[in-house]
């Protein structure tokens, strides 16, 4: 499984509505099943 950390050590939570939102907790970070799907975002 894989999650996405930011430069700025954030973590990729979702990207609604045109906005990219990120948090610096990793249990709201959302989770890829494989590298795949998490290199595309």
């Amino acid at each position: 499984m894989y999650v996405l950390l930011t430069p700025q050590d954030s973590y990729f939570v979702e990207y609604l509505i045109g906005t990219l939102v990120l948090s610096s907790s990793i249990y709201e970070a959302m989770i890829f099943e494989d590298l795949d799907t998490a290199q595309n975002c």
